[in-house]
């Protein structure tokens, strides 16, 4: 005999579209679907082709100051590296040029 478990029927998340058995009808990104736990806990980065663009978009305002270079295209002191990173800026610049670009 088999037991409830083995007969209910797989679904695929609305979100990362992966089948699973367990879907919960929840309110995510602003859209009201069946999702599976992960993404419901935001541990699932997986996303369709409409939510990539929004997950790149988030994560370069969330880290963009991460990629602050020290130098500016032109070859002079990145003013804003150094009042992001007064500690690294030190590492780059003369204590003149710490003073005139800050």
């Amino acid at each position: 005999m088999r037991t409830l478990e083995e007969t209910r029927p797989k679904m695929d998340c609305d979100n990362c579209k992966e089948e699973v058995k367990h879907l919960k009808g929840a309110v995510l990104n602003n859209t009201f679907g069946f999702y599976c736990t992960p993404c419901l806990s935001g541990e699932s980065r997986q996303a369709g082709a409409h939510q990539a663009s929004e997950i790149r978009t988030s994560d370069r305002d969330a880290h963009q100051r991460d990629i602050i270079q020290p130098y500016k295209p032109d070859g002079t002191p990145n003013s804003e590296f150094i009042s992001e990173y007064p500690d690294q800026a030190k590492d780059y610049f003369s204590q003149e040029q710490l003073e005139k670009y800050a």
